[in-house]
Formats: C-alpha cells, structure tokens, sequence
C-alpha cells in the first residue's frame, strides 16, 4: 500500500473519497519493488550523510553563504538520479510508454522551476558581486568574525528585488560588470566594517581605543540624558545641593560625572548604577 503525507494530501486538496484513494494506491509490491526502495534509501543516505558532514567541518573552518549552492545541487542530483537508475536497474522496458514521458517531463519541469525559484530568491548570496556594494565581497570570504552585518533593512525581500534587477539589467547594470571589474566588489571591509566596541584578542590596539572612544561617547550621552531630566524636574546640581547633605550628595555625583574623574567611574562599576539610575 502506497501511503504517506503526500497522498494524504492530494487526497484532500481533491476531495477524493477513501475508496478512490485505497484503489489507486494499493499495488502489488514485486521483487523489484524492494530493491528500488533500497536503492533509494541508499542514495538518500549518502548525500544526505556526506553533505551533512562536510558541512559541519566547513562551518569550523569559514562561514560563507557560498554554501546555499547545495539546495540547487541536490536538485538536480536527485533528478538525474530518480529519472535514471530504473532505467539502469531494469533495462528501457521499465518506461512505460503511455506515461513514463510524462512523469520524465513533469519532474525535470517541477524540478527547474523550484531552482529557478530558489536562485532568484537568494542569488544575492549566491553569485559574488552581482549586488555589490550592498552585498559586498568580504561577505563571501570575511576575514575577521569581528566585522559587521552589511544586510540592512527588510533583507529577505530587498536582497530578492535587488538580484532581479541586476539580472535583468533594470537599474542601468549589467549582471556581469561586477565580474568584470567594472564595479568595485568590495573584497577588503573598510575600517567602519568593524564592530567599534567589542572584547576578544583578535582586535587590534587601534580598534581596542576606537571601541572605548565610542563606549565612552555613549555613556556620555546617557548622562547628558539624566542631567536633562533632572532639570527640567528642578532637581539639578544647586537644586539638590538646597536641599541638604542628600542633595549636596547627589550634585557633587551629577558634576563628577560630568569630568574626566566621572569617564573613569563610569567606565568602572559606576556604569551599572548610572543605568539603573536611568531606568
């Protein structure tokens, strides 16, 4: 019996009745049958297997979107696979005249249009500099695990519209000028690439004082956002100083935070109680 979710499925998109279904599904399963089940299970098995594995070894060695190139490959290695091994496995007469044509011309059309499908979707991500510079070269290859994102906004959609119109030429771009060094592809990141504050031992001592420069800038700025709300509470530095030892306290903190002993208290524990003070 010839069952699964995809009968399953035909049957009720179809609304086929169960009787129909358990007549045009049931075969007498052969011999032969049982070896081109093996055969498959063995194919499925290897590609799924040695693909698997040289993935994982490859991620620990580079991560590159050049590795979605295995989705279009095994479509057309199952393919090739399912339209010939009957015929290696039983000779020409296992094509049936009346349908096997069909079935050939349905699976090869099926299988072009879902690669097709899938290369206009992430060709971005698949072909190098074809959208540069809003996918960059370095994307491919990085250099550093301490650089950037170059994928802005809604990427799942833009990156789908901005391949269709290099291939097609709809933005005075040729598909091929980025392969032809007509357009600059970006294979080096520039300085602004790089994450501008990060730990790890793979920065460099200019990028290490670029990253606390920036950190530095930031909780700046989140004072500067305190001391404005206090004084537009009326609550600033001589406001609070009026109201006693507390209030003297808390403008001597408020003005130390503003010099350069405060950067170096912030930068410190006194980070973690400006944000809670904040929040």
């Amino acid at each position: 019996e010839l069952d699964g979710w995809a009968m399953g499925l035909i049957a009720f998109a179809a609304c086929l009745p169960q009787d129909f279904v358990d007549q045009s599904s049931t075969y007498l399963q052969g011999p032969r049958c049982q070896v081109v089940y093996r055969t498959y299970r063995y194919v499925l098995f290897w590609w799924t297997g040695i693909w698997t594995t040289l993935l994982i070894l490859l991620f620990r060695y580079q991560m590159t979107p050049l590795y979605l190139w295995v989705v279009p490959a095994s479509f057309l290695y199952f393919l090739v696979l399912w339209q010939t091994w009957p015929y290696c496995l039983d000779g020409w007469p296992v094509c049936f005249p009346h349908g096997g044509p069909c079935i050939f011309w349905a699976a090869l059309g099926t299988t072009l249009l879902w690669t097709g499908f899938f290369i206009l979707r992430y060709g971005c991500f698949l072909f190098p500099c074809v959208c540069a510079p809003e996918v960059p070269g370095w994307f491919f290859f990085p250099p550093s695990n301490m650089l950037l994102s170059p994928l802005e906004g809604e990427w799942d959609t833009k990156y789908f519209y901005l391949f269709v119109e290099r291939l097609f030429g709809l933005g005075g771009r040729a598909f091929l000028d980025g392969l032809w060094g007509e357009v600059d592809c970006g294979w080096e990141p520039l300085e602004s690439d790089y994450e501008r504050f990060y730990h790890g031992d793979l920065q460099t001592p200019q990028q290490f004082q670029k990253g606390w420069e920036t950190r530095v800038a930031q909780l700046e700025g989140q004072v500067q956002v305190l001391t404005n709300v206090l004084a537009s509470l009326g609550l600033g530095a001589d406001g609070l100083a009026d109201g006693g030892s507390d209030g003297g306290a808390a403008g001597r903190m408020e003005a130390s935070l503003r010099d350069a002993g405060g950067r170096r208290l912030l930068l410190g524990g006194g980070a973690s109680l400006l944000n809670r003070t904040l929040i």
